[in-house]
């Protein structure tokens, strides 16, 4: 039972699901109606039996010119995804290798190969190996019968030669009886005249007759021996035309087998096509398993490089890093520092606005005390004015009482009391005088004790002042380093800021290495992978090329053989020719013979060579392509 694939396509049928669709020809030997196949996904040692689709199609029927068969099979996306799937189709304990074709571009890239190479090699090979085994068998079969003609029609040439032979000694015992006849008729005629030239004719002719009787006696030894021979070839004959007899009446399994070996041909050129498609397929696969050998040579030192330079960025950012941390740490020092600043400038800021807010209440109270005493002294020196005018209008009142008393008590003597009463009032007079005069100095005193302290307070205010620029001096150098340590704080908090993200990055980017590393090293497997399997290939090839180099030491011992043969026919024809050398006419002829012979042995050489040759080719080919491998 054979099955040949005409089509095997993979289709979308639903979000979930494939349909793989079979065309091809089953054939028997003889027409038999076969069970529906199975169609198998083998998954690392797993076997998956695909449903079949059924529908109107009956089941398959193999005949001996094949019988066309199409099915459906329904298979899951999630096997058809998965790495290493090979497909083949299972009937009656036959298991047939399957490719796809026709994959249509939009599920290119969700389909791999379903195909595994090396089993389908080894089935190829397999049936390569018998077809070339039956070939080789029925090869043999017909070299063994051309080989029986040959010997037989080599034996009858040598008949006829050796025939040919018998005829020149006929004719040379003839005209030797002719030439005796002559040489007596001459002896008869001269005598006396030719006797000497006679006499060494004669002994010529003797000694030629004795070399022609002692081959005659050897060509009729050889003749016996040729007539024994024809007995044989006559046998054998028998035996042949027996053999022919025989081949007639198996002429019709012959004519069976033939186109059977015709169909082994033709299924031998299509394995051949097979095994040539996968050759190329194989010496493709090797070219890009050797292109992805060294892409991945080459990324695996860019990888390297890459890797050092990320190892020494990672240095870096470890340094970065340790600086970031030992900068943030300073960071935080001057931070606190610049709290404590802070507090400190604001204690001291609070303290000077409390001692300004003190001063501009003791200005404000030394301003109101100087508008008080303002007050008071404009009143102290009205008050005075008044006084002083009351002093002198007491004066003045007094000296116009004096002057009236003088003249009171010029006019009147006798008023002794009133002027007593006015003495008093002059002393009470003089004595509340004398009280507003004490009372005025009094008012000087404290106004001469108030402008001092109001010199000392303008003193104190201009001091006050004065503290209060230098204050604000302090002030505005303390915002102004305020302002510097803010943006030195903002500064360092952009490059912590910077640190902490170059930290980030370099902790992303060396993430990113380690995935990088961890995908080659899945390359680096994958690769590993290939690797084992292409010296598996090797070792295949290897196997071939011992293979081929036995079938080489075995044309060599062919070609030895044949020169061997060659060197015994080339014996037997220098004895032949040798033998020929009675006549001319015969010598000829079998050197005709031999140069035939010769032409034939130099082809058959020739050919053998020719083999070998090729053979030599198809080893260095396979050595070369192990070497690739």
């Amino acid at each position: 039972m054979w099955f040949e694939l005409a089509e095997f396509e993979l289709l979308p049928a639903s979000a979930d699901s494939m349909l793989l669709r079979l065309t091809g020809r089953w054939g028997a030997t003889s027409t038999r109606r076969l069970k529906q196949p199975e169609l198998v996904l083998n998954l690392d040692g797993a076997r998956h039996v695909l449903e079949l689709l059924t529908g109107d199609e009956p089941d398959p029927q193999a005949t001996e010119q094949g019988s066309a068969w199409t099915a459906g099979y329904s298979a899951p996306r999630s096997l058809l995804a998965r790495p290493r799937v090979s497909c083949t189709l299972e009937l009656e304990g036959d298991t047939f290798a399957l490719i796809p074709v026709g994959i249509p571009a939009d599920t290119r890239s969700q389909v791999i190969q379903v195909v595994d190479t090396r089993e389908a090699l080894a089935i190829a090979n397999q049936r390569a190996a018998a077809a070339e085994q039956e070939a080789s068998a029925q090869l043999e079969a017909r070299a063994q019968l051309e080989r029986a003609l040959g010997e037989r029609e080599s034996e009858l040439s040598r008949l006829q030669i050796h025939v040919e032979a018998a005829t020149q000694q006929r004719e040379l015992e003839s005209s030797t009886a002719a030439r005796r006849q002559h040489e007596q008729e001459l002896r008869d005629r001269s005598l006396t005249e030719a006797l000497s030239v006679v006499d060494v004719e004669a002994a010529r002719l003797q000694s030629q007759v004795i070399e022609q009787e002692r081959r005659y006696v050897i060509a009729a030894g050889v003749l016996e021996r040729l007539t024994a021979r024809l007995g044989q070839v006559d046998g054998r004959a028998v035996d042949l035309d027996q053999a022919i007899a025989e081949t007639e009446r198996l002429a019709a399994p012959i004519e069976v087998e033939r186109a059977r070996a015709s169909g082994l041909e033709r299924d031998l050129l299509a394995e051949r096509g097979h095994l040539e498609w996968l050759q190329a397929e194989r010496d493709a696969e090797r070219d890009q398993l050797q292109r992805q050998v060294r892409s991945l040579e080459s990324e695996l030192h860019r990888e390297r490089t890459r890797r050092e330079g990320a190892d020494r960025e990672l240095a870096q950012a470890r340094q970065l890093a340790e600086r970031g941390d030992d900068e943030a740490r300073r960071l935080a020092a001057e931070h606190a520092e610049d709290l404590e600043i802070h507090r400190r400038l604001g204690d001291l800021v609070a303290g000077t606005e409390k001692r300004a807010a003190t001063l501009v209440e003791q200005v404000a109270a030394l301003q109101s005390a100087m508008s008080i005493i303002g007050e008071r002294s404009l009143e102290l020196e009205c008050r005075s004015a008044e006084e002083s005018e009351r002093v002198g209008a007491l004066t003045e009142g007094a000296v116009e009482l004096g002057t009236k008393l003088d003249a009171q008590l010029r006019r009147e003597t006798g008023l002794s009391r009133t002027l007593d009463d006015v003495r008093a009032r002059v002393e009470a007079r003089d004595v509340e005088l004398s009280v507003a005069r004490g009372r005025a100095e009094q008012l000087e005193s404290e106004l001469t004790e108030t402008r001092s302290a109001r010199s000392a307070l303008d003193g104190e205010l201009m001091q006050s002042e004065a503290t209060r620029r230098q204050i604000d001096a302090e002030l505005a150098q303390g915002r102004d380093e305020l302002a510097a340590t803010e943006r030195r704080i903002e500064l360092l908090a952009t490059e912590r800021d910077d640190a902490i993200a170059y930290r980030q990055e370099a902790e992303r980017r060396v993430q990113g290495l380690r995935a990088s590393v961890g995908a080659f090293n899945d390359r680096l497997s994958m690769f590993h992978l290939r690797v084992t399997n292409a010296e598996a290939r090797a070792g295949t090839l290897d196997r071939r090329a011992a293979e081929a180099g036995a079938s080489i030491e075995a044309l060599q011992e062919m070609t030895d053989d044949l020169a061997e043969q060659l060197a015994a026919r080339q014996a037997e024809l220098a004895r032949a020719s040798a033998q020929t050398k009675l006549q001319e006419r015969a010598a000829e002829q079998s050197a005709g013979r031999v140069q035939q012979l010769e032409a034939s042995l130099d082809a058959i050489a020739l050919e053998r060579a020719e083999e070998v040759r090729e053979a030599q080719a198809r080893t260095e080919e396979l050595a070369r392509e192990r070497d690739a491998a």
